[in-house]
Order: C-alpha cells, then sequence, then structure tokens
C-alpha cells in the first residue's frame, strides 16, 4: 500500500481499450464506462466488480462534511 499512500489524484479518467485488455474485461454497452484515478507516482487504481477481478466496475463515495453520497464520474462522461 506504499505505492499509493500519500500520493496526491493527477487525473480521473475513464478505462483504456489497452487496459481493458490487459485485464481481460470489455465494457458492457457503449455508453457505459470504467473510471480510473491516476495518481502523481504513475500508479492507476480502478474498481472490480469483484473480488476475482470478472469485470470493471463503478466508484461511489460518501461526503461526511455535506452528508451526501456521490458517484464517481470521469469528466468525458459527466453529463450534467
Amino acid at each position: 500500500m506504499e505505492n499509493i499512500t500519500g500520493q496526491k489524484i493527477k487525473k480521473l479518467r475513464n478505462i483504456t481499450n489497452k487496459e481493458l485488455q490487459r485485464e481481460g474485461w470489455d465494457l458492457n454497452n457503449k455508453f457505459d464506462f470504467i473510471p480510473v484515478i491516476e495518481l502523481e507516482n504513475g500508479v492507476t487504481i480502478f474498481p472490480s466488480r469483484d473480488s476475482e477481478g470478472n469485470g470493471g466496475g463503478k466508484l461511489f463515495g460518501d461526503d461526511p462534511r455535506t452528508k451526501h453520497q456521490f458517484h464517481v464520474v470521469p469528466p468525458e462522461n459527466d453529463k450534467r
């Protein structure tokens, strides 16, 4: 875990086709996305649908200051 502890987030983006192939995953449909968090040291973090890595997942968060939950959406998918 020392490769992520204290690192800053550099970028939030969609998973690339190369990363999908490396994991053996595909998108469920053309409107789906899998968020990737890039850290300043180059490490990438992305969700899996289960502990065996059987496909990509989604990230959710909780802001204790506002007491609101949110869905982590890369900017290119944010339709707000």
